[in-house]
């Protein structure tokens, strides 16, 4: 997270900045990935995480606006995987 923020705290915001993150991490024994919107491709790697569960996937977001996550959680659904997606009611 540093070296990302040192880029926004830099002024580089939005497309300006640039894919300078490392994406794999391990927490504890878990492998992680990290990734920044807009240039990380965080969205193509959310989809293609999706398309790979076989078991469950739980979702908690303020609002949900991706056509493309949304496609990959219903293919999930139809696949026979359990998908659970929780929203904040106040939003619009």
């Amino acid at each position: 997270y540093a070296a990302e923020f040192a880029e926004m705290f830099g002024g580089a915001v939005s497309t300006a900045k640039t894919d300078n993150t490392p994406h794999d991490a391990v927490v504890g024994t878990t492998p992680v990935s990290v990734a920044f919107a807009p240039t990380d491709g965080t969205e193509a790697r959310i989809v293609g995480a999706l398309n790979t569960a076989d078991a469950s996937i739980r979702v908690a977001m303020f609002t949900f606006t991706s056509a493309p996550l949304a496609q990959a959680l219903i293919d999930a659904h139809n696949r026979g995987v359990g998908v659970e997606v929780l929203l904040d009611g106040t939003a619009e």
